[in-house]
């Protein structure tokens, strides 16, 4: 089963500023200034996507193909859902073109397990799913942990390392020989991975346990 989601990049304020990167990679100039910032967010989103941590406030909208049957689905962005606010979850009936939502606790209700929300069928999900792909919607607003305004550290430290790492090798022509992530990256993100999320059929798509 095919599953992905699509986070709304609306951010403000990044985990880190431009003074911070330039600091940590001793750039005096300014005439890079605007695209060191792109590379701070491009940063972020690649670590949020491989990690599932929510670093910054968003709305989510994840898809599968179809809904797996009486199990739970785990909402891949790990954080918290925006107060006042719950997941809503709509599919494409067989024969539609159009979403139908489900009602919470009727349909549905929420679930708290190991930091992970879950959504669990109050008895089984429906069957009558369209053959469309992405038949199925889970949109949400997550945020970080207890309205935290900062990133975890490990994290942090992960998005200098990124940010370095592109801007050192931003250049289509390299004199030298090309860098590698430094081993300590996968080492920093890896404590935070969302391994649920993580795995993979023999296609590439993502599946949950």
């Amino acid at each position: 089963m095919s599953i992905f989601a699509l986070k709304t990049d609306a951010v403000t304020t990044e985990p880190i500023t431009k003074a911070e990167a330039k600091s940590y990679m001793r750039v005096d100039v300014t005439t890079d200034d605007d695209l060191i910032e792109e590379m701070i967010t491009a940063a972020r989103i690649y670590i949020e996507k491989l990690t599932g941590v929510v670093l910054t406030k968003d709305e989510v909208n994840e898809y599968r193909d179809k809904f797996p049957g009486s199990d739970d689905m785990i909402l891949q962005y790990d954080g918290e859902l925006k107060a006042g606010t719950n997941p809503v979850v709509s599919y494409i009936k067989d024969g539609d073109t159009t979403y139908t939502d489900l009602t919470l606790d009727t349909d549905y209700r929420l679930a708290q397990f190991n930091g992970q929300t879950r959504l669990q069928p109050m008895t089984t999900w429906p069957t009558n799913v369209s053959y469309f792909d992405n038949a199925v919607k889970i949109k949400y607003n997550a945020e970080p942990y207890h309205g935290e305004t900062t990133a975890p550290m490990p994290l942090k430290m992960a998005m200098y390392m990124l940010i370095a790492h592109m801007y050192e090798e931003r250049s289509v022509i390299i004199y030298s020989e090309h860098k590698v992530m430094p081993y300590g990256f996968d080492a920093l993100i890896n404590q935070y991975r969302n391994y649920v999320w993580t795995k993979e059929d023999n296609s590439g798509n993502r599946l949950q346990s």
